[in-house]
């Protein structure tokens, strides 16, 4: 458990740099008190935490992971910032597990390239949204002469992003390029 929650703090650390712009991506989300969130790949929680603070306790923040260590991580933190709204839910890679209840985002940040069956994931996930519920999608797109997640192949390039999204039934609702070697896409399910 140990190394995992050294790992769990090290996702937290590189999330919080100055160039992962984190500030700027909450920013532009424009989370309001009450809103519902799922963040898939929760990791070690940064994102996780900073969301259950912006939606209060009129709103609610799953914590979704495959690593069950990760998940204890985010509970521990959540109890240390004295965090009541949040809820952890242990998944599997292929299939999430998702709230039952309906979501205005789910949140996923460098974790689509971890997505075996993306098309039958990402047609969940539109089951668990509201109306003009949203999902988010930040991945290192493989830009860049020395990019370490281009070499280990931990990225998914920007058109195969849309491209998947689209057949899964999704619209781009807007995109931002202001985090280096990463796409920002917000994409909502396609009215017809």
């Amino acid at each position: 458990m140990e190394n995992n929650f050294k790992k769990a703090k090290m996702f937290n650390k590189k999330a919080s740099r100055k160039k992962s712009k984190s500030d700027h991506i909450i920013n532009t989300l424009r989370i309001k008190k009450g809103d519902k969130i799922a963040d898939i790949g929760s990791g070690g929680g940064y994102f996780t935490i900073r969301f259950a603070k912006l939606v209060e306790n009129e709103g609610h923040i799953y914590a979704i992971d495959t690593n069950k260590e990760f998940l204890k991580y985010i509970e521990l933190q959540a109890e240390k910032n004295n965090l009541k709204n949040i809820t952890t839910i242990h998944t599997k890679s292929n299939i999430p597990r998702i709230p039952k209840e309906k979501l205005d985002y789910f949140f996923l940040r460098n974790v689509y390239h971890h997505m075996p069956t993306r098309l039958k994931y990402l047609q969940k996930l539109g089951n668990g949204l509201k109306k003009n519920g949203k999902i988010i999608i930040i991945e290192h797109n493989g830009k860049g002469f020395f990019n370490f997640n281009k070499i280990f192949g931990h990225y998914i390039k920007p058109e195969i992003i849309r491209n998947e999204m689209k057949k899964a039934g999704y619209e781009i609702d807007k995109e931002y390029d202001f985090i280096n070697q990463q796409s920002f896409t917000i994409f909502t399910k396609t009215t017809k």
